[in-house]
């Protein structure tokens, strides 16, 4: 019986291992996910399961989300049951901030609705002022929204003001704060330090990203 036990998993293992969809849904959401849920250890075909059978749990949605989220062929189905699970209610700020990530999933270069990305990002550090992701992503997005906002109006602009560098460096820092081991946070902050003058602040924060990152380069002359 133990021989046969073993036969099955092993097959099963190189039947997983063959097929890339199988491995995607047989993914389990590890207890690290920080979400308190019945659902944490669920597969997706496991939550496939409870959604044909409730279409109106919301959190069901959000943890298949979570697991399709790590695989680029399947953000679209990621962005699709963050969309989903906030739509039935669910106020979960990583909901929120998923939903903004993988917007340019389905809205494609200038199409992309940057004010709609701004306003989820808000929501989720409303819902969770330490979302250090959604910090930094509302970081990045103010300093396009800015830009956005110019080819919209057909007015040319040679520099972004200095207070919008500030705004975006402010929302860098809360993201340091709360996450101060993301090299990429550091780097984007050295870049912005840069734009509005100062070399050292800029510096200080490419050190730090390189400590962090050995292939970040310091590029502010």
């Amino acid at each position: 019986m133990r021989k046969l036990t073993f036969f099955i998993v092993t097959v099963l293992f190189i039947a997983c291992n063959n097929n890339h969809k199988d491995k995607i849904e047989l993914t389990r959401l590890s207890d690290s996910a920080n979400f308190k849920s019945k659902y944490n250890r669920y597969t997706i075909i496991e939550l496939d399961s409870i959604i044909r059978k409730d279409s109106t749990d919301a959190d069901a949605y959000f943890f298949r989300g979570f697991i399709y989220k790590n695989n680029e062929s399947t953000q679209v189905k990621a962005y699709n049951d963050f969309d989903k699970s906030i739509r039935l209610g669910l106020k979960k700020s990583d909901a929120y901030y998923y939903r903004a990530k993988f917007r340019n999933h389905i809205e494609w270069g200038s199409s992309l609705d940057i004010k709609a990305v701004l306003k989820d990002l808000n929501m989720a550090l409303k819902i969770d002022s330490t979302n250090s992701n959604a910090y930094f992503q509302r970081a990045e997005y103010t300093i396009e929204s800015f830009e956005d906002s110019m080819n919209k109006k057909n007015q040319d602009f040679e520099i972004i003001p200095n207070i919008i560098y500030l705004k975006a460096i402010n929302d860098l820092t809360k993201s340091i704060k709360y996450k101060n081991n993301n090299a990429s946070a550091y780097f984007m902050r050295a870049r912005y330090w840069c734009e509005i003058g100062d070399k050292s602040g800029s510096h200080s924060d490419y050190k730090k990203a390189k400590q962090l990152n050995s292939s970040l380069i310091d590029d502010c002359k």
